[in-house]
């Protein structure tokens, strides 16, 4: 997966990993920076997680859930790093594959730069949202806990339903 992600590191016609706004947008071309897969220190059963940083200058409507579903079919062997050269180059694949984009539900935002404009968050909002996310973190563990006792309820002895 790793080997694929580099392949977008550049300028290119990211047409084929994008959901198509010819209304709206008239130049496809972007430029990645940054692309690396990293693994974290957290795990569910056999499931591991896994990190995936992009910097660019734009992106496209839904272009990293588009990379991300191309990068998934490598990384399950379904298809090779060099898809993704085929997917760039607009003149071999005029047409974008028909295939479904990542799912928005582990993606995260976590900043945007902008030249010559620097944000400022109060220490008030900062703390108001870092006791926010402690919250539903908080929230969260406490519901897959309880999932957890459910599934103990339920299941035979080592083994999960």
């Amino acid at each position: 997966m790793q080997k694929a992600a580099f392949k977008f590191i550049g300028e290119h016609d990211f047409r084929n990993f994008c959901k198509m706004d010819a209304a709206n947008v008239s130049n496809y071309k972007r430029y990645i920076t940054d692309f690396n897969i990293s693994a974290c220190d957290q795990r569910s059963n056999h499931d591991e997680l896994w990190s995936m940083n992009i910097r660019g200058s734009a992106f496209l409507w839904h272009q990293v859930r588009c990379m991300a579903a191309v990068l998934f079919f490598v990384g399950q062997g379904l298809e090779s790093p060099c898809v993704v050269d085929s997917l760039l180059d607009i003149t071999k694949t005029p047409r974008k594959p028909q295939y479904t984009m990542a799912p928005e539900l582990p993606l995260i935002l976590r900043s945007c730069l902008f030249d010559g404009v620097s944000f400022m968050c109060s220490s008030d909002a900062s703390q108001a949202l870092i006791e926010h996310l402690k919250d539903e973190h908080h929230q969260y563990m406490l519901q897959a806990a309880i999932f957890d006792e459910a599934l103990t309820c339920l299941s035979i002895p080592g083994t999960y339903i």
